[in-house]
């Protein structure tokens, strides 16, 4: 069984805070929350 990447908490507040700052949208499939919402939903 293939051993999942940890999920980089900081790193991802990080770039959301500054995706945020530049006007990206939270909820679109490409949206800055899609990588939680996936890494949730795969798990």
């Amino acid at each position: 069984m293939k051993e999942k990447d940890p999920f980089d908490f900081e790193r991802f507040k990080a770039e959301t805070m500054q995706g945020l700052y530049e006007g990206k949208s939270l909820s679109t499939n490409d949206a800055l929350l899609a990588p939680l919402i996936s890494i949730c939903w795969n798990r």
